[in-house]
Parts: structure tokens; sequence; C-alpha cells
């Protein structure tokens, strides 16, 4: 194999752990709170320790088993509801190394019933960060794709039971939003730009020629489209 193909190569197998760790689709985010050393690895037999940081269960996995985690989960203990004489353990964040350089590329953070809330996800393992991926009741609501410096957003994709329904874009770097993009079925119907700076919608675009709406007081603005996509069933 040549050197020019070992990136793609690096790339590839990240992705492929991405998706059987960290459950990136949009009705995966979720992780029980198991103390069980393994419980949503399904590679074989990962090596596991386990220390204390604070108050915290720190549990490492490598499963490659070259002495360096590919996978850190954080876990609170509490008090038994039911019973308080029983301490239980409760998933507050998991760390995952996708290429095995020590650096953390995903970060997901998770509610007090083990659902992921919000992951940040390094997509092309340069150390910074590229999206930002929130969740409602374990399924992908909003992600927020970041420049460059890795912290301002310029563009934000937003969903319904899982499927894309709106995105708005910051084509400029001026931190305003100038571009909304409407989908039907996770199919583009109609794109709308600000061309003025107002933040509102100037000009549509209709899958053909372009458009200008009838009166400048029915123009949306931010976040707020003339009107909103009918939500998809909820695939479950």
């Amino acid at each position: 194999m040549t050197d020019r193909h070992r990136p793609q190569t690096r790339l590839a197998t990240a992705a492929v752990l991405a998706l059987s760790l960290a459950g990136l689709t949009a009705g995966c985010a979720s992780d029980s709170g198991s103390t069980s050393p393994g419980e949503d690895i399904t590679m074989d037999k990962p090596r596991v320790t386990t220390s204390k940081e604070g108050d915290l269960v720190v549990k490492r996995f490598d499963l490659d088993k070259n002495g360096q985690a590919d996978v850190i989960k954080y876990f609170e203990r509490f008090k038994s509801p039911d019973n308080p004489d029983v301490t239980k353990e409760r998933i507050v964040r998991k760390e995952i190394d996708l290429n095995g350089d020590g650096t953390v590329d995903i970060t997901r953070y998770y509610d007090d019933e083990g659902t992921a809330q919000r992951e940040t996800v390094d997509l092309n393992l340069d150390g910074t960060i590229d999206a930002t991926n929130y969740y409602d009741n374990g399924k992908l609501a909003r992600k927020e794709v970041h420049g460059k410096d890795g912290e301002s957003v310029i563009a934000t994709r937003f969903y319904i039971g899982g499927k894309l329904q709106r995105v708005e874009r910051d084509r400029n770097d001026d931190g305003k939003v100038d571009l909304w993009e409407y989908y039907e079925n996770e199919n583009l119907q109609r794109i709308g730009r600000d061309l003025n700076g107002d933040q509102k919608i100037d000009r549509w675009i209709n899958r053909g020629p372009e458009s200008t709406p009838n009166t400048g007081s029915e123009r949306p603005t931010v976040g707020e489209p003339d009107s909103e996509p009918s939500p998809e069933p909820d695939s479950g």
C-alpha cells in the first residue's frame, strides 16, 4: 500500500469504528448506565481498566489491546430511589479516540436516563471540532457545522424524526444566517437568500428560476421559515 492511500484507509477505519461505537446514526443516540465492562462495545473482549476521578468512576476500554484507551466512559454514582442502601452508576460522558493517536475525536454527553443529549465530533481527525450534534429523545434534532476554528457555526441542520427539514447557512462568515434551504422527504425543495445582510429572505429559488417574495412583511427572519414543512412520521 502506498503512502498516499494510508490516510484514506485510516479515515475509513475510523468511520467504521465511529458508527459501531458512537452510534452516530439518528436513531442510536443512547447508552445504558450499566456497569458491565463491555456494555455497548461489540469488539471481542476489550481490555478494561477502572479508576476514579473526583466523584466519577472512569472506565477505559483498550479495543485493539495496544495499551492505549480507545473509549473512555465516565460514570457518576447515586443512591437508588427505591433503596437508599443501594448505590448505582449512570453514564455522564463518553470519549472516543477513533484513530489511536491519543486525541479524543468524539465526546458524547448523556442525561440521567443514559440518553445522549449532545456530542462533539472531529470528522477529519485533525484535532479540531467539525460538528456538534444535539439529540431529542435519542434522535438527531440539530447539527451545527463549525468553521476551521472549531467554534464558529457556518451551517445548522434541523431534523424532525431524524429526517432533515431545514438548513441555515452563513456563507460569508459574519456570524449571520444568509441562506435557508428547505427539504421535504429529505429532498431539497427551495432556497431562500438574504442579499442585503438584514437576515431576511430577499430571493427564492424554487427548483428553477429565482423569484422574489410578495411582500417584505411576509419574509421570515432567522430560524423562522415562512411555512414549516410537515413533520415526517417517526420511524422509531
